[in-house]
């Protein structure tokens, strides 16, 4: 049977410190920073210029939330997650890490809409809400009917309003889809409220039919339907609509 192979380097506590101070040594350190240092500054110069496109891009986006604003060192960072999905992933997998990076920040409290908006700079496509909230049961499903009266001879531009709000306090809607029906004399428009204070307008082009996709418009705080007398009316009229929604439990 040989001989037991001694061991050529010293592992006790003393050899470790005598190791490291043998590569703390100025000369030792400086030859290696010689070395490095320009493969370094190249890498540093990549990050920079990544890093202020990015900051471009997130303040672009926050001039539209301006609530938000006080966060944009979150943002950043959700956005540079989301490059570095780009860098290093494709087809498929770059949507599912998008869509996970989306729900956690969004779990922080972040703007739902503006990360959209960043993601679309950054060339990446969200699930709409609808998509991944279907998955965990976080949302309710409302598809009710609403219809008004409208007396004859009121007077022009008066307003009847319906309000399609979430049920429950601390939740939002995601409009699906709405169905209208009037009469001449009578027009119609969707109003959006969204999370960040700002709203949609929707005006109807006929009297009979329906805004589509409203999901991309995402979470909202209320939404209401507007008949607005336009034109003096003889006699009674009914007009309708038809909501399809979805009130989010987060």
């Amino acid at each position: 049977m040989g001989r037991r192979r001694r061991r050529s380097i010293d592992q006790s506590p003393v050899g470790r410190i005598r190791m490291w101070d043998v590569k703390m040594r100025g000369d030792v350190i400086g030859e290696v920073i010689d070395n490095v240092k320009p493969l370094a500054k190249e890498r540093v110069v990549e990050y920079q210029v990544q890093f202020s496109n990015i900051l471009s891009i997130v303040r672009r986006v926050l001039e539209r939330y301006p609530n938000e604003y006080a966060k944009t060192q979150q943002y950043v960072s959700f956005a540079e997650r989301l490059w570095y999905v780009l860098q290093h992933h494709g087809g498929e997998t770059v949507n599912k890490h998008a869509n996970a990076i989306f729900n956690y920040f969004a779990m922080l409290g972040l703007d739902k809409d503006a990360m959209v908006d960043i993601a679309k700079m950054l060339g990446v496509s969200i699930a709409d809400p609808y998509t991944f909230l279907t998955q965990f049961g976080f949302v309710d499903v409302q598809h009710t009917r609403h219809e008004i009266t409208i007396p004859a001879y009121e007077p022009i531009d008066t307003s009847y309003s319906i309000d399609i709000e979430p049920e429950n306090a601390g939740n939002y809607v995601m409009l699906l889809r709405v169905w209208y029906q009037t009469v001449s004399g009578v027009s119609v428009k969707l109003v959006l409220y969204k999370r960040n204070g700002e709203t949609v307008e929707l005006t109807a082009t006929d009297l009979t039919g329906e805004w589509t996709d409203l999901n991309r418009y995402g979470l909202l705080t209320k939404a209401s339907v507007v008949f607005t007398v336009t034109d003096v009316l003889t006699s009674d009229v009914t007009v309708y609509c038809e909501v399809k929604a979805l009130e989010v439990t987060w």
